[in-house]
C-alpha cells in the first residue's frame, strides 16, 4: 500500500483570507498575503479555516454584484412606455433584403466559382457582400446570414 499526498496528514497552518469583493480563500500562514487579500480574522488547521469561512461567506456574490442587486431593487428603472401599436413599423433588414433579388458578390481567392462557394457554405462562412447598385455601401454577410435570408425568401414566395 503506497501512500500518497492526500493520504499525509496536512499540519499546515492557515489564514482565512478575504479580498475586496468580500470572497474568502485560505492562505498559509507562513506566507505573505498576496496583494488585494487581507486576513479575515481566523488562524488554524485547514479544517479550521475552511468552516469559519463556510459560517462568514453566507453569500457568494462579490460585493459589487450585492450593491448593484441593492441599488436596483431599492431604485428600479422607469418602466419605458407601451409601444404604439398605430406607429409606423419599421421594416426588418430581413424583410427590406428579401425585396425583390438581391445580387451577392462572394469573396473567394485565388478564384470565383460556384465549387469553392459549395466548399464555403460547407465550412459554414464565406465572406459575402450585397451589393445594391442604389446605394453607395456594401453589407458584409456571414453565410448563415445569406443561407438564412435565401431561406426566408424562399419561404415567403
Amino acid at each position: 500500500m503506497s501512500l500518497n499526498n492526500s493520504d499525509k496528514e496536512d499540519s499546515t497552518i492557515y489564514k482565512a483570507v478575504a479580498n475586496h469583493e468580500e470572497q474568502y480563500s485560505i492562505w498559509p500562514d507562513y506566507k505573505e498575503i498576496p496583494r488585494g487579500w487581507k486576513y479575515a480574522g481566523k488562524t488554524g488547521s485547514k479544517p479550521e479555516c475552511l468552516a469559519y469561512i463556510k459560517e462568514v461567506w453566507t453569500d457568494m456574490r462579490p460585493l459589487s454584484l450585492r450593491k448593484k442587486m441593492d441599488e436596483f431593487a431599492n431604485n428600479p428603472p422607469p418602466l419605458s412606455p407601451a409601444p404604439d401599436l398605430n406607429a409606423p413599423r419599421n421594416r426588418s433588414l430581413v424583410d427590406r433584403l428579401c425585396e425583390g433579388d438581391q445580387e451577392i458578390e462572394v469573396g473567394l481567392r485565388p478564384e470565383k466559382s460556384v465549387k469553392l462557394f459549395k466548399a464555403a457554405v460547407d465550412r459554414d462562412y464565406s465572406d459575402a457582400r450585397l451589393r445594391r447598385p442604389r446605394a453607395a455601401r456594401r453589407d458584409r454577410l456571414s453565410l448563415m446570414g445569406i443561407v438564412g435570408l435565401v431561406h426566408v425568401k424562399s419561404c415567403r414566395r
